[in-house]
């Protein structure tokens, strides 16, 4: 299947975007039911626990899909970033997948989806899957585990730990997290997403919902 495929294949449905952060955790039982309970379309990033099986899972990170790429098992596809390996694709035995047509390297590009391509800096996969929901025609975007880097933060960043990148100071994942925060910001103005489980991104949060 082709991206292309997907652009408006889902009109007027609600999308979950489903995040690693502790939140995902913390909030799982809520989550699993709300997912139930509004027969949501989702579209979880790398690593999820073994309770959640999306619609969609997508790869953005070579490292996390070279170590957790093989558990993958979607409803609908396996959705592959730019700038996945081919190796990594092999070392997993992914021979189907949807390629996401992304350019996220310049930092001063603004977030569009224009001629069939998504251009912008996103920083995360959480970020890219918010504008991939609105693009596969949501209605509503719902968004779960993405506390952001420096929430309640003890050293770590996930729900699970993931080596060398959960000793990053405090100093260096709020930097991170003002990135993420001005493509939401970008993002927001694009489609009205919400976050649903607590985060550092109070302005989209809301705690009504779960």
């Amino acid at each position: 299947m082709k991206f292309q495929d997907l652009i408006n294949k889902y009109p007027d449905r609600n999308f979950m975007v489903i995040g690693t952060g502790k939140s995902l955790i913390t909030h799982l039982p809520k989550i699993l039911q709300f997912i139930k309970d509004h027969n949501v379309i989702t579209i979880a990033i790398n690593n999820i626990p073994p309770e959640i099986h999306p619609d969609f899972h997508l790869w953005t990170n070579n490292q996390r899909f070279s170590k957790y790429g093989k558990i993958t098992n979607p409803n609908l596809g396996i959705m592959i970033g730019a700038h996945i390996q081919a190796k990594f694709l092999a070392k997993n035995k992914i021979k189907k997948f949807i390629k996401i047509p992304c350019h996220d390297r310049d930092q001063n590009e603004p977030i569009v989806f224009k001629k069939g391509k998504m251009r912008g800096y996103y920083k995360t996969a959480g970020n890219q899957a918010i504008l991939i929901s609105h693009i596969l025609g949501a209605k509503q975007v719902y968004v779960v585990g993405m506390d952001g880097f420096a929430l309640n933060f003890d050293g770590g960043t996930h729900y699970y730990k993931d080596g060398k990148e959960e000793l990053k100071t405090l100093k260096d994942w709020k930097q991170r997290d003002a990135i993420v925060a001005k493509a939401l910001k970008e993002l927001h103005t694009i489609t009205k997403f919400k976050i649903i489980t607590p985060t550092i991104h109070e302005s989209y949060y809301d705690k009504k919902i779960l």
